[in-house]
């Protein structure tokens, strides 16, 4: 079920300043003004459950194991990615009848040094599946993904 969401304006509270000061009164102190209007933030009262820094963005392995395309793996704060598999990518300026990059979508959770993808998207008879757990590496953050022999490919951003 959505979640519901609650804005505040950023131009709220200079109103309620303005419309204060013209009756007399004092905003209670400097915290009450905002400095920059820009860091005015949505009030989400159920927040998703952050993503380290150092995960979030766009990753890539160029092939790994039986894969021997690249994927990419767009990993966002609120623990969803966006995944590509360029299977067989469109030379450029040619016109293609499939563009042999196969997109796919999905949710995330992060814990002891693993990262569990779930893939929300169809499945796809020419892309091999995602697996189902990526390592972080230790001292970079990156993911690693462990292919059939234990071959252990490493993403890079």
């Amino acid at each position: 079920m959505p979640r519901a969401r609650t804005s505040v304006h950023p131009l709220a509270h200079v109103v309620t300043t303005a419309a204060l000061a013209s009756c007399g009164a004092k905003p209670s102190g400097p915290a009450d003004t905002p400095k920059d209007l820009s860091t005015a933030t949505e009030v989400d009262p159920q927040p998703a459950p952050a993503a380290p820094r150092a995960l979030v963005g766009k990753w890539m392995s160029l092939a790994c194991g039986e894969r021997t395309y690249p994927r990419t793996i767009d990993f966002a704060a609120d623990a969803t990615f966006h995944a590509e598999e360029l299977i067989s990518p469109c030379p450029q300026d040619v016109d293609c009848v499939w563009s042999g990059i196969i997109e796919r979508d999905g949710t995330y959770v992060v814990a002891d040094g693993r990262i569990a993808l779930t893939d929300t998207s169809e499945a796809s008879a020419t892309a091999k599946p995602l697996p189902a757990t990526l390592e972080i590496h230790a001292s970079s953050g990156a993911p690693v993904e462990l292919a059939q022999g234990g071959t252990r490919c490493t993403y890079a951003p």
